[in-house]
C-alpha cells in the first residue's frame, strides 16, 4: 500500500503542465490589469498562439534531450523570461550607445542579458544529474496557483460588475425634435491630443494658422480659447458623451480608486447616443480605444482586413517582439492601416440615407508618433508606444523629439482632416453638423505624478471647431468647453432648454482618476 501511493506521488510530480499555464498567465494577467476597459475576448487570439507555440517548443526540446521533466523547466524558464522583457524595459528610459556605425540600445542589453541568463538556465538544467521532480512539481503549484489567483479576481470583477447598481448615465431626455425641418448628419471627430493655436506657437514654436484659417474659410466656428474639462481621454469623452461633470464619481468609486469601469460604462452607455437613437438617427463609430469598440453602434468602421486591435499591440510590447524590425513594422502597419482606414472612410457615410451620429476617435496627433508631416512612416527607434506625458518620457526622454514629432504628425492630421472635411461637405445631401475637438492637450510638460511640475496650459487647450448653420453659431461663444458642445447642439438641434454648465477644468493623476483638482483659474490668462 506504501509503494502504492509513492508511485502515485511520483506520477504526480512527473506531471508537467507548468509551461503551457505559465504561456497563458501572461497574457490573463495583462487582461485582468485592463478588465475594465478590455473585452473577455480579447484573449482568445493570443492564448491560443502562445500555446501552440510553447507545445511545440516543449515538444521539441522533449525530443532533443529525451527529458520531459528538463524540456519542461527550460520551456518554463524561457517563458518567464520572454514575457519579462517588457517590464523590465518599462523601467528602464531608452539610451544609446554609438560604436561607429553600431547603434546600441537598452532593449538590446535587456535582450542579451536574457539571452544569456537563459542559455545558462538551459545548460545547467542538462548538465544537473537530479531529476528535478521536486523542482517541476513545485512550478507547477506555482503556476495553478497565479492562474486560479486570476481567475477569482477576473470573476470577483465580472460578478461586482452585474451587481452595480449606480446608473453613472442619467435617463435620457426625451426630445422632439423640431416639426418640418430635416435631421443633419452630426460627425464629433476628436482628434487625441491636439493643442490650440496660441499653446503650439507658445510651447512648440509652430504656426497653425493655414489650417484655423482653413477651418474659418469654410464656415466654422473656431473656439480659440476652449479647455478640455479633464486631461485624460477617459475622463473627458466620459464627460463629453454624457454633457456633465463627473466629479460626483470620486464619491461612488472613492477617490484612490484606479477602475476606469464606471468611465467605461459611461462611454458605453451615454447620453448623446440615447438622445439621437431616440429621434432616430442611425449611430456609427470609428473607435479609437479598448473600450469605444463596445460601443451600441449601428455601425463599426473598422478596417476588416486586420483582426488584431491595440490590446494585442500591447500584448507584443510585453515581449521582445515589440522592438525586434519584423514585431515593430507588424504594429505600425496595424496601427497606420486603422488610422488612414478611418481618415479615408468617414465620407462613405455621408451616403446613407438616414440621420447619422458618427463618432470617430483618432489618436493622433498623440503618440505613437508614427507619421512623418507628409504622412510617411515613422520608425520608432525603440517600442511603438502610445503612452503621453511622463510615461512617455520614462522611454523616450527627450522633449524635444516629442515637439518635433508631435509637429510633424499634426502636419498630416491637418492634411487628412482638409481631406476628410471636404468630403463631408461635397457628399452631403444636406449640410451637416460637424464637431472637430481634442479631448485634452499634448503631454510634453504634463508629469502624472506630481501635479505641481505639469504645464496645465498645454494639457488642457484644445482645438474645439463647429460647422453649424448661423443660428446654431449664435450659441458658441471662444471658450467653450466639451462638457457643454451636445447642451448646445441639441439646444439648437431640437428647440431643449438645457442651461449651459459653468467651464471649468479638472486634472487627476493617472492612477487616482477621480482625485480632481480644480485648474480652472491656472488655464486664465491674466
Amino acid at each position: 500500500m506504501s509503494s502504492l501511493r509513492k508511485l502515485k506521488s511520483g506520477m504526480k510530480k512527473n506531471i508537467v503542465i507548468h509551461p503551457f499555464l505559465f504561456s497563458v498567465f501572461p497574457i490573463i494577467s495583462f487582461y485582468n490589469y485592463n478588465k475594465d476597459i478590455a473585452k473577455f475576448s480579447y484573449i482568445f487570439l493570443p492564448i491560443a498562439v502562445s500555446l501552440v507555440l510553447t507545445v511545440s517548443l516543449y515538444l521539441l526540446l522533449q525530443i532533443l534531450i529525451k527529458n520531459k521533466i528538463k524540456a519542461a523547466i527550460i520551456s518554463s524558464s524561457f517563458l518567464i523570461l520572454f514575457f519579462s522583457f517588457g517590464h523590465i524595459s518599462n523601467v528602464l528610459p531608452l539610451r544609446y550607445i554609438t560604436i561607429g556605425k553600431l547603434v546600441i540600445t537598452t532593449y538590446h542589453c535587456i535582450k542579451f542579458i536574457l539571452i544569456d541568463f537563459i542559455i545558462i538556465t538551459a545548460i545547467f538544467i542538462l548538465r544537473t544529474k537530479r531529476k528535478l521532480i521536486s523542482i517541476n512539481a513545485c512550478l507547477n503549484t506555482v503556476a495553478i496557483a497565479l492562474i486560479l489567483f486570476l481567475s477569482i479576481s477576473i470573476l470577483t470583477h465580472r460578478y461586482n460588475h452585474l451587481k452595480v447598481s449606480e446608473n453613472y448615465t442619467e435617463n435620457y431626455f426625451n426630445i422632439n425634435k423640431k416639426i418640418d425641418e430635416y435631421l443633419p448628419d452630426i460627425y464629433y471627430i476628436v482628434f487625441d491630443g491636439y493643442a490650440r493655436e496660441d499653446i503650439l506657437k507658445e510651447l512648440y514654436q509652430f504656426d497653425n494658422s493655414e489650417f484655423i484659417d482653413y477651418l474659418t474659410n469654410k464656415g466654422f466656428y473656431v473656439a480659440n480659447q476652449s479647455n478640455s474639462n479633464y486631461p485624460q481621454t477617459f475622463l473627458s469623452v466620459a464627460s463629453s458623451l454624457n454633457f456633465k461633470y463627473i466629479n460626483y464619481l470620486s464619491k461612488i468609486v472613492g477617490e484612490n480608486s484606479n477602475d476606469r469601469r464606471p468611465l467605461s460604462t459611461m462611454i458605453v452607455e451615454n447620453n448623446a447616443y440615447n438622445i439621437l437613437k431616440n429621434n432616430g438617427y442611425l449611430f456609427a463609430s470609428v473607435p479609437g480605444s479598448w473600450t469605444e469598440k463596445k460601443l451600441y453602434a449601428d455601425i463599426h468602421l473598422q478596417n476588416g482586413k486586420i483582426s488584431l486591435n491595440d490590446f494585442h499591440v500591447a500584448l507584443i510590447n510585453m515581449t521582445p517582439l515589440g522592438v525586434v524590425p519584423i514585431g515593430k513594422k507588424f504594429q505600425l502597419n496595424l496601427l497606420r492601416d486603422n488610422l488612414i482606414f478611418g481618415l479615408n472612410h468617414i465620407k462613405d457615410l455621408a451616403e446613407i440615407n438616414s440621420p447619422t451620429f458618427v463618432y470617430a476617435h483618432f489618436v493622433i496627433p498623440h503618440p505613437p508618433f508614427i507619421f512623418g508631416k507628409d504622412g510617411e512612416s515613422i520608425n520608432p527607434k525603440g517600442k511603438v508606444i502610445g503612452k503621453d506625458g511622463s510615461h512617455y518620457f520614462k522611454i523616450y526622454p527627450s522633449k524635444k523629439e516629442y515637439r518635433r514629432k508631435y509637429k510633424n504628425q499634426l502636419l498630416f492630421v491637418n492634411k487628412k482632416a482638409k481631406i476628410l472635411i471636404d468630403e463631408i461637405l461635397n457628399r452631403s445631401n444636406k449640410p451637416p453638423i460637424i464637431i472637430l475637438q481634442s479631448d485634452h492637450g499634448p503631454g510634453s510638460l504634463t508629469n502624472w505624478e506630481n501635479p505641481a511640475k505639469t504645464n496645465m496650459k498645454e494639457r488642457f487647450s484644445i482645438l474645439n471647431a463647429y460647422y453649424l448653420p448661423e443660428e446654431g453659431k449664435k450659441l458658441l461663444y471662444k471658450s467653450i468647453t466639451p462638457v457643454n458642445t451636445f447642451r448646445v447642439i441639441f439646444n439648437y438641434l431640437f428647440n431643449y432648454d438645457l442651461d449651459l454648465l459653468n467651464d471649468e477644468s479638472y486634472f487627476a493623476t493617472w492612477d487616482q482618476p477621480y482625485k480632481f483638482i480644480n485648474v480652472t483659474n491656472e488655464l486664465i490668462d491674466n
